[in-house]
């Protein structure tokens, strides 16, 4: 996922006035692990963590808004990235965090393996993975097996939706202009539409589900 951020804001604020101004810029997703706020306790989970860190420069990027970005808690204690910044030595060799608003790390970096781990595709990948402990937090892991057991059960939906549809268009009462059944149709066909957005959105999260789309799937639908 690569985020992009809003240019001409002034910076040398003190950095939590631009505390809604970035959480908006990264859509309430983390910028390392990309997580929703809706999926990891809400808002007051994140933090404006400071890319370069204060410690860096003697603070030089402090108060520089595009050095802000949304993270969650756990991304941000001393155990994943808190304050930790690679050495000269370590940049020098390209192992650095991965930055998801210059471009998209789970492309560049890092891909997704079958079993949800990453592997590293670059020096970046392989310092970010290790220290944010991407393979190592059960959290994570299970936040995308839930993710994809949802989003399955909803591609399931909208494939019967797309057939009832489809049976719906040859029936001769709507191919010969009864309004109420083809207005049915055209609802349904919106209905769709809504669908494939709530269900290909990158990442899909459950939030702002369409208003024609229960967020509960059908239980006969669910995996056992």
């Amino acid at each position: 996922m690569k985020f992009t951020r809003r240019i001409g804001v002034p910076d040398g604020r003190p950095y939590p006035s631009y505390r809604q101004l970035t959480r908006e810029d990264f859509r309430r997703l983390c910028a390392y692990c990309f997580r929703h706020e809706a999926e990891v306790g809400g808002q007051g989970h994140f933090d404006q963590d400071h890319f370069e860190p204060r410690s860096v420069n003697n603070g030089a990027r402090e108060r520089v808004c595009l050095n802000l970005y949304w993270c969650c808690k756990d991304c941000n204690s001393k155990q994943n990235k808190g304050s930790e910044w690679p050495s000269i030595e370590e940049q020098e060799r390209g192992e650095v965090f991965c930055d998801s608003c210059d471009h998209d790390p789970e492309i560049v970096d890092y891909a997704r393996q079958s079993d949800l781990s990453v592997k590293a595709l670059t020096p970046a990948g392989k310092y970010t993975i290790r220290i944010l402990r991407l393979n190592e937090r059960p959290e994570l892991r299970e936040l995308l097996t839930n993710r994809r057991r949802i989003q399955g059960v909803y591609r399931a939906v909208l494939r019967l939706l797309r057939r009832l549809v489809e049976r719906a268009e040859t029936c001769e009462a709507v191919r010969e202009g009864d309004s109420t059944r083809q207005l049915a149709v055209a609802e349904l066909r919106t209905t769709i539409v809504a669908f494939e957005q709530f269900v290909e959105a990158d990442p899909f999260v459950l939030k702002d589900v369409p208003e024609s789309v229960d967020a509960t799937p059908p239980s006969e639908l669910l995996p056992e």
